[in-house]
């Protein structure tokens, strides 16, 4: 019987989106790991709270989700499927647009 290894791989889009953040400083050199012990945990396990988020407080949790898909492979791929950086990318969206 052979044995097959599963695994998924991020779309090719949003393998370019990563480095975006990067080259354009919104994942600028930060302590993401206390912004989320300083509150920022709540929009990170509570996506439904997220309508509460500032932008600052929604770029350190985007810098997080990315960050821990490094220790956690494939943690950013679950955010993906549920539809917790979908909802974080338009609060973003809906904060600098004004619409807060």
């Amino acid at each position: 019987m052979s044995r097959f290894t599963w695994y998924e791989v991020l779309s090719p889009v949003v393998k370019r989106f990563i480095p975006c953040l990067y080259d354009n400083g919104i994942a600028a050199a930060t302590d993401w790991t206390s912004s989320l012990q300083q509150g920022g945990e709540v929009f990170y396990n509570e996506a439904d709270r997220l309508a509460e988020a500032t932008v600052e407080q929604c770029r350190m949790l985007l810098i997080a989700l990315v960050r821990a898909d490094r220790f956690s492979e494939g943690h950013l791929l679950d955010t993906l499927r549920s539809g917790h950086l979908t909802k974080l990318l338009h609060r973003i969206r809906e904060q600098v647009d004004g619409r807060a």
